[in-house]
């Protein structure tokens, strides 16, 4: 059995390769095992090991020097919540407006919705 840490920002996880060696885990097996706990879309993520972006997804796992129980480093961003932020920014923002009711600590948030002339 070998386990592999990764590390994605402050969230570590450990996965495991049962009844395997390090000479017979693919990159492409390891990225897919990341997607599946991360839900980063394999177009976005990255493994890092040893300051290097590994990129060869046929290559063995054992030819970029990583050992059992080592630790790799993964970045990427999960579609839903980067689009959620693009989406609120470039579309729902400008759209805002804030004005102060008549009475005193009273605030309406009105949307304008309309063609941008």
């Amino acid at each position: 059995m070998v386990v592999i840490n990764i590390k994605w920002g402050r969230t570590k996880k450990a996965i495991e390769f049962k009844d395997r060696s390090l000479s017979d885990i693919r990159l492409e097996e390891l990225r897919a095992e990341c997607h599946k706990w991360s839900g980063v879309p394999l177009e976005g993520l990255r493994l890092i090991s040893t300051g290097a972006i590994m990129k060869d997804d046929k290559a063995l796992l054992s030819i970029f020097g990583i050992k059992p129980n080592g630790e790799i480093t993964m970045m990427g961003t999960v579609c839903g919540f980067s689009l959620f932020f693009f989406f609120s920014f470039f579309f729902l923002f400008p759209f805002l407006s804030w004005w102060k009711g008549e009475g005193e600590g009273t605030c309406h948030c009105y949307v304008k919705i309309g063609y941008l002339d």
